[in-house]
C-alpha cells in the first residue's frame, strides 16, 4: 500500500515542472506597463473577486524567454487578473491540449495546489502541469494577481469554467467593462468570468432562466461561449433595444470560433427549452469560422433534445468553416432533437465547403425535425470549383434530412457547385421510410452559374428526395453544355427523387437548358422520379419573355398570390416586379418583438380625425409604403421616412387594416388603425369675477356720472364721471338694484366698490 502511495507521488511530481526566475526584471516591468495590463487591473480593482481576461503581444526578447523556457513559439499570449481563490478544477479549452503553462508575475499570499500538494505564489515562478490534473489556489487574500496564462501548447487560454446559475423565473445581467465581461443578478454587484461560461437553470419547473444583454459585447478569445448545462435557458430577451436595434456580440481578432452557444456535442446530448431571442454576432478582424461551428450557435444544438427555438437573430461573418452555418453549425436536432429558427439571417459569403447561410451541414439527421421560417441571407454562395463537392445552401447546408423550408430568400448569386439558392446538395432520404426536405414559399434572386446548381435546392443523387412547392427564382440559368456545366432554375442536377409543383423561373437560360432543372429541357415532367407538375419559365415556356417579370404568368402558377387580396403568401407593391413574401420579420412599430415563440408582425392604434400615428421605432434606414392606395377613397397617408400614418378632416370615421410594408428586414406590417371623431368643444364657461379682481371705486351720493341708468357701469366710467361732477350715485346705485341678485352684487362691486 505504501509502495502504491509514493508511486502515484512520484507520477504527480514527474506531471509538474516548476520554473523560477522566467522573464528579466526588465521585461516584467514592460508587461506591467502595458496599457493592456493597465486597463485589466483598473476593472479588476472595482471587484470583490474574480477574473480579467485580456491577451498580449509579445517582444522578440520575450518571445524567446518563453521558447527557452516553454518551448513555445508564440506572438500572442492569454493574460488575466485574479482576485480572490480558485475554486478545485481541472483546466479545459476550446481544444485538447497536453499540458497548461502559467506564469506568475506578481507576488501573491496564499497557495497554489496541485493534487493537495502546496507551492508558494512568487513573482516569476512558472508551472508547467499536464491536462487532467485537479489544482486551486488558497488564502490568497484581495490583492490581485498577474498570471500570464494559463495556457496550452497552441497559446490558448485554459482555466476553469465560471456557472451562471440561478431559478427559473429570473434573470442575470451581463454587461462588457472594455477589458472583458461581468455578470451580475442584481446590476450593482458585478464580477467577472473565467472561460467558457456555464449556464444553469436550478429550477427549470418555473421558468426560464434568462441571460440579458444590458451592453454589446466584444469578444477577444475563442473560448468565450457558453454552455447550456440545463433546460430551460433563454439567451436574450423578448424585446429590441429602446431605439429598435438588437445586442452585438462581436468577434474580433485572430480567432477560429466555434460559436457563441454550446448546446450538444458529439459526446454528450443537449437540453431542451433553450431559446436565443434577439441577438447579432458580428466579425471583424481576421476572426474566422471553424469546422461545423455556427456563428451564434455551435454543432450539434439540440442534439437528442427538443423546443428549442432561435428567433430574430443575425451573423455578418463569412461562412467559411467546412459544414458551418451563419446561424448554427453541423448536426443541427440529430439524434432525434427538434430545432425552430425563426426571423434568421446571415449576410457573409458563404465559401466553406458543404455549409448553409442558415444551418450547416446534416441537420436533422437519425430522427431529427428542423423547421425554418421567414429567414433570408444575402452573402454569394460560393465554394470550390471541383465539380464534385461543393454542395452549399443559402439556407441549409446539404446531407440534411427532415428539415423544412418556408418563407425564406436569398439573394446572393450561387456560384459554387452542386449548391442551392435555399437547400444544398443531397437533400432528405429514399432509404427505407423515405423522409423528403420539404421547400415552400421561397425564392433566391441570384444568377445561377455554379455546375449542377440550382436556384432552389442544389444536386441530388440517387439516394435524396426532395418536395419543392410555390417557389420561384428571378436568376439567369448559365449552363455550358459543351464544357459538361449544368444549372437550373429550380433544381440542380438530378438523379435523385424530386417533386416540383406550382413554381416559376423569370431568369434567362443559356444554351436552351435548364428551364426547371439542371440538364434538362423540360417544363414540366412525369417520370418514374422527377414530376415537373404546374410550373412555368419565362425562358422556356410559350409566351414567356425571358428575364421579365410577369404577374399573370406568376400568378398562373405560384398559389396565393396578391391578386386574391391580402393577406396572401405574396406581397408586391408595384406592378411587373418580383413578389414579396408576406409573412417576414417583425413590426417595427413595437420595441416588443416577440410573443412566446412568434414574431409580432401586427400594430395598432387609435387617432382622431386629422391626425397622426406615432412614427416607428426605426426612422433611419428603412423606407415605408402603403401596399396598397388608402388615399383615394380614405385620406390615409404614411410618411415614408418615419412610418407615421396621417389622417385629414375628410378620413371618414372606422377601423382600418393597413397593410404596409418596409425596407429592412421586417417586410410587412398589419396595421388596424382606428379613426374617431374629434369631441365636440365644451363651450369654456364665463368665469365669475372674484370681487378682488375688479378695483374699488368708492364714491359719495353727492358725486355726479353721465354714465348711469341704462347700461353697465365700469369703475373707470364712475370715476370720469365723478370727475367731472355729471350723473349722481344715486342713479347708479338704483340701476344696480334693477338687476337680478348676481347681477346687481356684481354692479356693486364694479360700479359703488361695496364689499
Amino acid at each position: 500500500m505504501i509502495f502504491v502511495f509514493n508511486f502515484i507521488i512520484i507520477l504527480i511530481y514527474m506531471s509538474l515542472n516548476i520554473i523560477n526566475n522566467v522573464l528579466s526584471e526588465e521585461d516584467i516591468n514592460y508587461i506591467l506597463s502595458l496599457q493592456e495590463v493597465l486597463k485589466a487591473k483598473k476593472s479588476i480593482d472595482t471587484k470583490t473577486s474574480g477574473s480579467v481576461y485580456f491577451s498580449v503581444n509579445l517582444t522578440s526578447s520575450i518571445k524567446k524567454t518563453i521558447f527557452d523556457n516553454f518551448g513555445l513559439s508564440l506572438d500572442i499570449v492569454p493574460m488575466r487578473w485574479i482576485k480572490g481563490d480558485t475554486m478545485p478544477h481541472i483546466d479545459n479549452g476550446s481544444k485538447q491540449f497536453e499540458k497548461t503553462h502559467l506564469l506568475y508575475l506578481t507576488d501573491s499570499q496564499g497557495e497554489f495546489l496541485l493534487e493537495n500538494n502546496s507551492y508558494p505564489i512568487i513573482k516569476n515562478s512558472a508551472f508547467v502541469f499536464h491536462e487532467g490534473l485537479r489544482h486551486e489556489t488558497v488564502y490568497t487574500g484581495l490583492e490581485p494577481r498577474l498570471l500570464l496564462g494559463p495556457m496550452s501548447e497552441e497559446g490558448l487560454a485554459v482555466g476553469a469554467a465560471t456557472t451562471i446559475s440561478g431559478p427559473g423565473g429570473t434573470s442575470v445581467y451581463l454587461r462588457d467593462v472594455g477589458s472583458g465581461m461581468e455578470y451580475s443578478y442584481d446590476q450593482t454587484i458585478w464580477q467577472g468570468v473565467s472561460l467558457p461560461i456555464s449556464v444553469q437553470n436550478i429550477s427549470p419547473l418555473n421558468g426560464m432562466f434568462t441571460l440579458e444583454f444590458t451592453t454589446d459585447i466584444t469578444i477577444y478569445s475563442d473560448i468565450f461561449y457558453f454552455i447550456c448545462i440545463s433546460d430551460n435557458i433563454q439567451f436574450g430577451v423578448k424585446t429590441l433595444n429602446n431605439d429598435g436595434t438588437r445586442p452585438q456580440i462581436t468577434i474580433n481578432g485572430a480567432v477560429n470560433y466555434l460559436g457563441l452557444i454550446q448546446n450538444g456535442t458529439n459526446l454528450n446530448p443537449g437540453n431542451s427549452n433553450i431559446n436565443v431571442f434577439n441577438l447579432e454576432v458580428l466579425s471583424i478582424g481576421a476572426t474566422t469560422l471553424a469546422s461545423g461551428a455556427g456563428w451564434l450557435c455551435q454543432s450539434n444544438f439540440s442534439r437528442s433534445f427538443t423546443d428549442n427555438y432561435i428567433i430574430n437573430c443575425y451573423s455578418d461573418g463569412e461562412i467559411a468553416g467546412q459544414y458551418s452555418g451563419g446561424i448554427v453549425g453541423s448536426s443541427a436536432a440529430s439524434n432525434g432533437g427538434n430545432l425552430t429558427i425563426i426571423g434568421c439571417s446571415s449576410s457573409g459569403v458563404i465559401s466553406g465547403e458543404q455549409s448553409g447561410g442558415i444551418v450547416g451541414y446534416n441537420s436533422g439527421v437519425n430522427g431529427g425535425i428542423v423547421t425554418i421560417q421567414s429567414c433570408w441571407s444575402t452573402g454569394i454562395i460560393s465554394a470550390t470549383i471541383d465539380p464534385n463537392s461543393g454542395g452549399c445552401g443559402g439556407i441549409v447546408g446539404p446531407n440534411s434530412i427532415n428539415t423544412t423550408v418556408t418563407n425564406c430568400y436569398t439573394t446572393g448569386a450561387i456560384v459554387g457547385n452542386n449548391a442551392g439558392g435555399i437547400v444544398g446538395a443531397n437533400p432528405g432520404n429514399t432509404g427505407v421510410s423515405a423522409i423528403p426536405i420539404t421547400i415552400s414559399n421561397c425564392y433566391s434572386t441570384g444568377n445561377i452559374t455554379g455546375a449542377n446548381s440550382g436556384g432552389i435546392c442544389g444536386s441530388l443523387n440517387s439516394n435524396n428526395t426532395v418536395q419543392i412547392t410555390n417557389c420561384y427564382t428571378v436568376g439567369n440559368v448559365v449552363s455550358n453544355v459543351a464544357s459538361g456545366i449544368f444549372a437550373g432554375a429550380i433544381c440542380g442536377y438530378n438523379f435523385g427523387s424530386a417533386l416540383i409543383t406550382n413554381c416559376y423561373a423569370v431568369g434567362t437560360v443559356t444554351d436552351t437548358i435548364g428551364y426547371i432543372i439542371a440538364g434538362s429541357t423540360d417544363i414540366s415532367l412525369t417520370s418514374a422520379n422527377v414530376n415537373i407538375l404546374d410550373c412555368y419559365s419565362e425562358a422556356g415556356s410559350p409566351g414567356g419573355s425571358a428575364g421579365i417579370w410577369s404577374d399573370t404568368h406568376a400568378n398562373t402558377v405560384l398559389t396565393d398570390t396578391p391578386s386574391g387580396g391580402y393577406p396572401s403568401t405574396w406581397t408586391t407593391n408595384g406592378q411587373n416586379i418580383q413578389y414579396n413574401l408576406f409573412n417576414m420579420g417583425y413590426t417595427p412599430y413595437s420595441i416588443t418583438n416577440i410573443s412566446g415563440i412568434n414574431l409580432i408582425r401586427t400594430s395598432s392604434s387609435t387617432i382622431t380625425i386629422g391626425n397622426s400615428t406615432n412614427s416607428a421605432i426605426k426612422t433611419t434606414g428603412p423606407y415605408y409604403a402603403f401596399l396598397e392606395d388608402y388615399i383615394t377613397p380614405f385620406q390615409i397617408d404614411i410618411d415614408n421616412a418615419t412610418g407615421a400614418i396621417s389622417t385629414t378632416s375628410s378620413t371618414p370615421v372606422g377601423t382600418y387594416t393597413l397593410y404596409i410594408y418596409n425596407t429592412g428586414s421586417y417586410n410587412i406590417t398589419t396595421f388596424t388603425l382606428t379613426v374617431t371623431q374629434s369631441p365636440t368643444p365644451t363651450p369654456t364657461p364665463t368665469p365669475t369675477p372674484s370681487p378682488s379682481s375688479f378695483p374699488v371705486q368708492r364714491i359719495s351720493l353727492n358725486q355726479k356720472s353721465s354714465f348711469c341708468g341704462t347700461r353697465a357701469v365700469s369703475a373707470t366710467a364712475v370715476g370720469i364721471g365723478a370727475i367731472r361732477g355729471k350723473g349722481s350715485a344715486t342713479r347708479i346705485f338704483n340701476n344696480c338694484k334693477g338687476n337680478n341678485s348676481i347681477n346687481f352684487q356684481l354692479c356693486q362691486f364694479r360700479v359703488l366698490g361695496y364689499k
